[in-house]
């Protein structure tokens, strides 16, 4: 289905080039036809003579949307068929997703301190409310310490709440 659009893409940029040269030269027969208004325009106003080419940018997006298309389509089967043949990468590895997880637990330990620092009860929530655990006792000292610098009283008892969740 998707090389059909892009024939019929080229298709339609290759008839819109057939109809502009056709006017081009129809435009030249009939310039040209009457001697004198052919020469007057020859000599001051050439670029009319040119006129019909004002249409070319419209076939050649035709064309070039087509062959885009089609290479993308290309490109898209390709991909289907490899990855059927994947083989298992470095990221596999056992040691290497835990060291993802890692960086990514610090990287929300890190939003999460910042949203209690700047008291942000909003996007304290939804750090929790998506999932977030505290994994170690230093981290839940840290949140105990800004939870007791914070005005906010709902953002006192969110912090309550994730510091007896999870046991701390």
């Amino acid at each position: 289905m998707s090389y059909i659009i892009a024939i019929f893409m080229i298709l339609a940029g290759l008839g819109m080039w057939g109809v502009i040269i056709s006017l081009l030269l129809s435009w030249w027969a009939l310039c040209f036809g009457t001697v004198i208004i052919g020469l007057v325009m020859l000599f001051l106003a050439p670029h009319l003579l040119l006129l019909p080419l004002l249409l070319s940018p419209i076939a050649n997006g035709f064309l070039m949307g087509g062959f885009i298309y089609w290479n993308n389509t290309k490109e898209k089967i390709e991909k289907e068929k490899n990855l059927e043949y994947l083989e298992p990468t470095i990221f596999d590895e056992p040691e290497i997703i835990d060291c993802i997880s890692t960086v990514n637990q610090q990287e929300l330990e890190s939003q999460l301190l910042l949203s209690i620092h700047s008291e942000d009860y909003n996007n304290t929530h939804k750090l929790i409310a998506n999932g977030f655990t505290i994994r170690t006792q230093e981290f839940a000292d840290k949140c105990k310490y800004l939870m007791k610098k914070c005005q906010n009283q709902d953002l006192i008892k969110l912090i309550s709440f994730l510091l007896r969740r999870d046991n701390y």
